[in-house]
């Protein structure tokens, strides 16, 4: 996809200082992500492929902007959550206009057996 607009470089992470988005110690990052609970739950998800580059203990979010607004629709920082929580995406689609899709209900094996008997 090419992008037809401004690009704007934040090489000294002012912008991250100004949404109160710290930048982890080397500590916290070992607190953080080398325990039990984190260690389970990493077990537990399939992670998109990375390549590792950047600054991994730079804290990160989601904000949604939409045009002519003073603040953002939606906030959401990783240093508020734990491990295992994630921005809420319906909520993202919401704030961004998308139409969030309504899932059917599940249906049973057994009014379908009902359906089936009353057809013979």
């Amino acid at each position: 996809m090419k992008w037809d607009g401004e690009i704007y470089i934040d090489s000294q992470a002012e912008s991250y200082k100004a949404l109160d988005m710290p930048r982890w110690s080397k500590w916290w990052t070992i607190k953080r992500f080398f325990n039990f609970a984190s260690m389970r739950f990493a077990k537990t998800i399939q992670y998109n492929p990375s390549n590792l580059k950047g600054d991994g203990f730079q804290s990160g979010g989601v904000l949604v902007c939409t045009a002519g607004a003073d603040k953002p629709a939606y906030i959401w920082k990783e240093k508020d959550h734990a491990m295992d929580q994630f921005a809420d995406l319906t909520a993202i689609r919401q704030h961004l206009g998308i139409e969030v899709p309504v899932e059917a209900p599940a249906t049973t094996a057994e009014p379908q057996k009902a359906k089936q008997e009353e057809s013979c």
